[in-house]
């Protein structure tokens, strides 16, 4: 007598499972209460015991397939099948769909020999992003910090299990543009006094812009600190979501000093004074960043950089001479 395994409703609001592994082959014999497959729903992934002793007759659902509450995914017989079968869950046609073209393959009409079924092909990568590993799979992922989309990208087929975690650990690690531990950053605080004054009198007499008086303090800097001929800020406001470039801004009059066209940076400068934020700093980019934020009275500076971009002597002076030239504007233009 047969006995159907039917997708069961692991959850109130599930409509569907996902097979991610069988544990059972066509022929195999099983009993109650041993592991007939797994089935992942969108809270958990689940192990699924057998009903009923028997001998597995046919599993008509693949790994890797969607297979709705209460549909036959596989059939138990009391005895062992003669020719166990294996097959992809097949949807039947809706009524006003076309028949299926017949198979090109040509059988002899005395030929009644059941004809193989392919396994059931891997999943390689879903596209909704999901994937198909077993519970102790995934517990071993987290317990040793490995993840397993590193083996999908790797094109290893789904659905995992316990053997593939010697495989995650055997992978050569993530190659990475810039170690963390490369990244330095320094900080700086000077008073507003100095710099509030200058830039009254300076916007009164000549309305020079404040991007274009940080661009050219950050140059004067930046040229002293490293010798650099050639030295290209751009000025960041992101709360004006404002960009301005300055090829060389210390070199002439700041009356002069015009933002140009985008340029390969010699550094960043980022303006956050008209922000509520008194400090901070951001990942490491193609050239060092100098962050000006306001805290109290004060101007709160960081100098964030890589040090494939610059030495630590060389940031030093250059964070330290801006700070100066916020200091004593009038001092550092004579």
């Amino acid at each position: 007598m047969p006995h159907d395994v039917i997708m069961p409703a692991l959850g109130m609001t599930q409509d569907s499972g996902l097979i991610v592994a069988w544990h059972k082959k066509p022929g195999d014999a099983v009993a109650v209460g041993d592991v007939l497959f797994e089935v992942e729903t969108d809270k958990a992934t689940m192990e699924v015991e057998a009903a009923h002793d028997g001998f597995i007759e046919a599993l008509l659902a693949g790994e890797g397939e969607d297979a709705p509450v209460g549909q036959v995914i596989a059939v138990i017989s009391d005895s062992k099948p003669d020719n166990p079968t294996q097959s992809r869950l097949v949807k039947k046609p809706e009524a006003s769909e076309p028949a299926a073209a017949p198979s090109e393959e040509v059988t002899s009409p005395g030929d009644d020999a059941p004809k193989p079924t392919p396994k059931p092909m891997p999943v390689d990568l879903r596209t909704d992003g999901r994937i198909l590993a077993s519970p102790k799979a995934r517990r071993l992922a987290l317990e040793q910090g490995l993840d397993l989309a590193d083996l999908a990208a790797d094109g290893v087929p789904q659905p995992y299990h316990a053997s593939d975690i010697e495989t995650l650990k055997a992978r050569p690690a993530k190659a990475t543009t810039l170690n963390t531990a490369a990244i330095s950053q320094l900080t700086a605080r000077v008073s507003q006094d100095g710099f509030t004054a200058f830039q009254s009198w300076l916007t009164e007499t000549a309305a020079v812009p404040v991007e274009t008086i940080w661009a050219s303090f950050a140059a004067a800097s930046l040229r002293a600190a490293s010798k650099a001929e050639t030295v290209n800020i751009r000025v960041d406001q992101p709360t004006l979501r404002i960009s301005s470039f300055f090829a060389d801004p210390d070199l002439g009059s700041l009356s002069h000093a015009l933002p140009g066209d985008a340029l390969q940076v010699s550094l960043i400068l980022r303006d956050l004074t008209s922000s509520r934020i008194t400090g901070g700093s951001s990942g490491a980019e193609d050239a060092p960043v100098l962050t000006i934020c306001r805290d109290g009275d004060n101007f709160a500076l960081t100098l964030t950089y890589a040090l494939d971009l610059a030495d630590i002597d060389t940031a030093i002076r250059l964070l330290d001479g801006f700070a100066a030239r916020l200091d004593e504007p009038l001092r550092h233009l004579l």
